[in-house]
């Protein structure tokens, strides 16, 4: 398991560890195979800000999978969040996983309604 090198992986290690219910996590586990879902990220978005001060979209969350992607891109150490896949492992593509991105930072910004997403899910 991989350990944690700066405060900020450790303090993403703690939000993760509260959020999926897990205490055995390394920095370079993916936090979709682990059981994190759409619903918790944006949970953990709101503790990212919360914590830094600064404006953090979810889909460059979904991008940076890692404890240790995320701590770099919210210290800035990495250029951009690295890409998708075409398809993931549920059959989206890339255009589908950033339009569900973008419904969920709608939600969280406080611009639509979890009945709005789900109707627009729907179509």
């Amino acid at each position: 398991m991989q350990l944690p090198e700066n405060e900020a992986e450790e303090f993403l290690l703690q939000v993760w560890r509260e959020l999926l219910g897990i205490d055995n996590i390394g920095t370079e586990q993916n936090f979709f195979d682990i059981g994190g879902n759409s619903h918790l990220i944006v949970q953990l978005q709101a503790r990212i800000e919360q914590k830094y001060m600064k404006r953090v979209k979810v889909i460059d969350l979904f991008r940076c999978k890692t404890v240790r992607a995320m701590a770099d891109y919210i210290q800035g150490n990495a250029q951009e969040p690295g890409q998708a896949d075409a398809k993931t492992k549920t059959g989206k593509t890339q255009d589908d996983i950033s339009d569900i991105m973008q419904l969920l930072d709608e939600y969280s910004e406080g611009e639509t309604s979890v009945e709005e997403i789900l109707k627009k899910l729907g179509e």
